[in-house]
């Protein structure tokens, strides 16, 4: 597995050994000795076979306790929208998808995590360094791909490309899925059906989300948290479309581009049943102007429901009422995605990452190559 290396000193005794059997010659008879000395010989021969043979390892993979799996998290919204969401009792974007990944990092490889959480869309973003990571997560958002001269829009997409020329693997929800897709050189569009709010329903997976490695463990029709309004309409070569439902064409795909991989969600499993029930209420003015609802009255009833259900997940008339199943209610089953996002993409990457070379001259060359594979 590793380089072996031999030591200097154990290179010259090879060769004093050898030296003083070539000078002996043949003729040499060798001399009794007792058993005492056999024994020392064969002691010190044991030793030499240990310093010719052991191997100085090149490359040393740091552990968990050492060296944490460090993400960086985008929260795809402005500063105003962020405000909006913190002053409904909604946790913001980001903070849901760093704590999302962190809890499915433990779940997953049993290993702890850390995260920097940044803000592209704001005037004056600086892209941070990308190689402390071992993988992106990007939020949701309330701005649109489509409005390519935003500049938050531009900003995000300028970072996306970056994390996609590094390699470092990213995973992303809704408008991240969509900023990845649209960087990568795809298409997105406003949903012609509209907005797709709450629930999902009957996402299945095709033929190639059946075999990907993202949907290990999740049945084949499921339905999920939702809400956007827009979607992806085509994707680059190279991209994989895995999941669909009647509403949105594209539920989920797999984009790998540059000398990096993206995995994608349309809908959100960084949701649960209270944050969903705090995003309603944010937008309950849109939804009820949308149709969802048909007075604010009506969106208030229906967050307290959900706030009800929140409290006490095993009250099946209320789940009965509304609607759901494990597909929402069971965090695992709900963040199956993001668990295998770690195990498969992120946890091979960071080991790569980890690996500490022995020498100087040789780190360079590591950290390239680090950043060049992916899973």
């Amino acid at each position: 597995m590793f380089n072996r290396r031999i030591s200097s000193d154990s290179a010259n005794a090879s060769s004093s050994v050898t030296k003083g059997q070539d000078e002996l010659g043949p003729c040499i008879l060798p001399l009794r000795r007792s058993p005492l000395d056999k024994m020392l010989r064969r002691v010190a021969a044991c030793s030499l076979t240990r310093r010719l043979h052991v191997s100085k390892p090149k490359l040393l993979h740091t552990s968990a306790s050492d060296e944490e799996i460090r993400y960086l998290v985008i929260d795809g919204y402005v500063k105003p929208g962020r405000d909006v969401l913190e002053a409904g009792g909604a946790t913001t974007a980001g903070q849901l998808y760093a704590d999302m990944l962190v809890k499915a990092t433990e779940r997953s490889v049993g290993r702890s995590a850390q995260y920097d959480l940044i803000y592209p869309a704001d005037p004056g973003f600086v892209a941070p360094d990308l190689s402390k990571y071992h993988g992106v997560g990007w939020s949701g958002s309330s701005l649109a791909v489509h409005e390519c001269e935003d500049p938050s829009v531009v900003q995000m997409m300028d970072l996306a490309r970056q994390s996609f020329a590094h390699g470092v693997p990213q995973f992303g929800s809704c408008f991240g899925l969509q900023l990845a897709v649209a960087t990568a050189g795809g298409v997105v569009q406003k949903n012609k059906h509209g907005k797709e709010l709450g629930v999902a329903r009957k996402i299945r997976l095709n033929g190639a989300g059946r075999a990907h490695p993202m949907y290990e463990g999740k049945p084949p029709v499921f339905d999920a948290f939702s809400s956007h309004k827009d979607e992806v309409r085509v994707i680059q070569p190279g991209g994989l479309m895995l999941a669909s439902n009647t509403f949105t064409t594209v539920q989920s795909a797999a984009i790998r581009y540059l000398k990096g991989e993206f995995w994608g969600l349309q809908y959100h499993p960084e949701y649960d049943l209270h944050e969903m029930a705090r995003l309603l209420y944010c937008r309950r003015e849109m939804n009820t102007t949308l149709g969802f609802f048909t007075d604010v009255e009506k969106s208030d009833s229906f967050v307290d429901l959900l706030e009800e259900l929140a409290v006490d997940p095993t009250r099946e008339d209320l789940a009965w009422q509304i609607g759901y199943d494990k597909d929402v209610l069971d965090e695992d089953l709900r963040t199956c995605e993001v668990k295998n996002f770690v195990k498969h993409l992120v946890m091979p990457y960071y080991m790569r990452c980890r690996e500490q070379p022995g020498d100087k001259e040789e780190k360079s060359v590591q950290d390239i190559s680090c950043q060049q594979e992916v899973a």
